[in-house]
């Protein structure tokens, strides 16, 4: 589903199963069994590091209701360097459809 949410026109069946997803929606993430061997005793890496020591600020910045007033220039500011690759306005219109999709449940 991620490479989905990355397209410019999402078909009506995702818009559903995405539920509050915006970007890389990590299904396969958390059913990698290496993943959770990662996530119990993680790796010294460049990557790991990085999250570590942001992981505070991501974690008050990963709210929908705080990503949605994220502007353009910000978002690039604080996602540039996932490199995500999701060009903002694809990023805003996932925002948008997660909180409606939060509105029905």
């Amino acid at each position: 589903m991620s490479n989905l949410l990355a397209e410019e026109s999402l078909p009506k069946e995702i818009v559903t199963a995405m539920e509050n997803r915006i970007g890389d929606c990590e299904i396969c993430q958390n059913a990698c069994p290496w993943n959770k061997r990662h996530l119990e005793n993680p790796l010294n890496t460049k990557m790991t590091n990085f999250f570590q020591n942001k992981i505070n600020k991501f974690r008050e910045m990963f709210y929908l209701q705080n990503l949605c007033k994220l502007s353009e220039i910000n978002y690039k500011a604080d996602f540039g360097s996932l490199n995500t690759k999701i060009p903002y306005h694809i990023f805003k219109r996932n925002i948008d459809l997660a909180l409606e999709n939060a509105k029905r449940v």
